[in-house]
């Protein structure tokens, strides 16, 4: 056999047996970079609003903004929309009524912080009001019967400053402005600012001041004459 034949052949073998050797599974290597994200998938269809939605925001709003001092020296301000009023005969007599007789109104007013629960009871984020008004030759007076706040605020990730009170004893007529009410359209509006430092209502502020700014539409009940 040819010298150039036998190395041939002895390089095949070698070749042969590392091939059959080599084939062995090795060790996974290192995982690859991440791919780049996904394509958004298209927006999803708009929801519907629950039944009575619409007609328990129809009827304005009263905004509540608080400030004072929190018990580590922070200053605390936050303001909180009522805009949900109550529905059905008790609801509007509740939170949406006007009496009017010469020149002397009564409301009283009611709205949530939330969509409104199956019973007043069980929603207890609100405020409440009810005055008397009383045109004068200089202007108006008011009697306030209720004020009553019913809410909760964050004040960290662990904490809340709860407001649980009538404030109607801290009012007087002073404490009212801006007061518009068209008895034709229902239209009310009208501020409250008044400020509460003696810890009266145990809210856990300091130099508690509250500006109350309702802007309403309100019923009269229409009553067959005797």
């Amino acid at each position: 056999m040819k010298p150039s034949l036998c190395v041939m052949l002895a390089t095949v073998s070698v070749l042969g047996c590392l091939l059959v050797t080599g084939c062995s599974d090795g060790q996974d290597g290192d995982p690859g970079p991440k791919g780049p994200g996904g394509v958004d998938g298209p927006a999803g269809d708009p929801g519907k609003d629950g039944s009575g939605f619409q007609e328990s925001v129809a009827y304005g709003n009263i905004v509540v903004s608080f400030t004072g001092q929190l018990p580590d020296g922070k200053d605390f301000a936050d303001t909180i929309n009522f805009k949900y009023a109550p529905l059905g005969v008790n609801g509007f007599k509740l939170g949406s009524f006007a009496e009017v007789a010469d020149g002397a109104y009564s409301f009283a007013l009611h709205r949530f912080y939330g969509a409104v629960d199956p019973g007043p009871d069980l929603q207890d984020n609100f405020v409440r009001i009810e005055m008397f008004v009383l045109q004068t030759d200089n202007g108006y007076e008011f009697f306030p019967g209720q004020c009553i706040i019913y809410t909760h605020m964050p004040t960290s990730d662990t904490s809340l400053l709860t407001v649980k009170h009538d404030f109607a004893s801290l009012l007087s007529s002073d404490n009212f402005t801006a007061f518009q009410y068209d008895p034709a359209t229902g239209d009310l509006s009208f501020r409250v600012d008044f400020a509460e430092s003696h810890q009266q209502a145990g809210v856990g502020l300091t130099d508690l001041q509250v500006a109350l700014v309702a802007r309403v539409k309100v019923f009269q009940e229409i009553r067959r004459e005797p």
